[in-house]
């Protein structure tokens, strides 16, 4: 008896999860749609709000335009996490004037559930541009990856104040005047990272490490563009503050 009730429990899981994903597939259709059909930051992000407000209020839709930050003098990179009943995605745009030149989009709990589209002509421009100005070797797969990163710049968070994962690979590295890997954190697309790298010369300048040419540049710039950034303050994760 035991053994039946577990195969009716393990098939009635399997049912629910599968309409689970159904269900999610069908409004990540949408979002991508919306997405591909509009080319503006400021058209996309209002879509995305009636988007949400068009559910009844128990599916507890959203759409939180985290940012829309400078990543070089140019561009930008806004980010909006959205939610409809059971499809939590982020959504990471590169955009130029306002005009998206990159757009991804991933989920939270269905993996497979994502999507990827650029201007092939523009990208390569910004590409060129970049490793110029950055002395770096980006392809478009890396702009994909480091755009999309989910990074919370802390060295230290919650109770305790305890080291984050990213906050020990600093001190590791400062610690082995690793400054290879520091300025490598610098060339990253994410904000976020690179300011983990700034964090990272920064102690080593207060060890007495002499800083080379192309960090210290790369550091100014990054400091005189003081973009947002999502930060931990103590036990309160997730808030967007610029920190220069």
């Amino acid at each position: 008896m035991k053994k039946i009730f577990f195969i009716q429990l393990l098939f009635f899981y399997s049912f629910c999860v599968s309409q689970t994903k159904t269900d999610a597939k069908k409004y990540f259709s949408i979002v991508k749609d919306i997405i591909y059909r509009n080319q503006k930051v400021s058209v996309l992000t209002l879509k995305l709000d009636s988007l949400t407000k068009s559910y009844p209020k128990d599916y507890r839709c959203y759409s939180n335009n985290l940012y829309n930050r400078s990543i070089t003098l140019e561009y930008k990179h806004a980010r909006i996490n959205l939610k409809i009943d059971n499809l939590e995605s982020q959504i990471d745009i590169l955009s130029l004037n306002d005009s998206i030149i990159l757009s991804t989009a991933k989920t939270f709990y269905f993996k497979d559930l994502k999507y990827k589209n650029h201007d092939s002509k523009k990208i390569i421009n910004f590409l060129l541009n970049r490793n110029s100005d950055y002395n770096s070797n980006k392809k478009i797969n890396d702009i994909y990856d480091e755009i999309s990163t989910t990074e919370t710049f802390a060295m230290h968070c919650g109770d305790g104040s305890t080291r984050t994962d990213r906050g020990k690979l600093v001190y590791a590295l400062v610690e082995k005047n690793n400054i290879k890997k520091l300025n490598l954190m610098l060339k990253n697309i994410n904000c976020e990272i690179q300011a983990f790298g700034v964090e990272g010369f920064k102690m080593l300048k207060e060890k007495g490490i002499a800083i080379p040419d192309e960090p210290t540049v790369l550091i100014e710039n990054i400091i005189k563009r003081n973009s947002e950034l999502e930060i931990c303050l103590g036990c309160i994760s997730g808030l967007i503050k610029k920190i220069y």
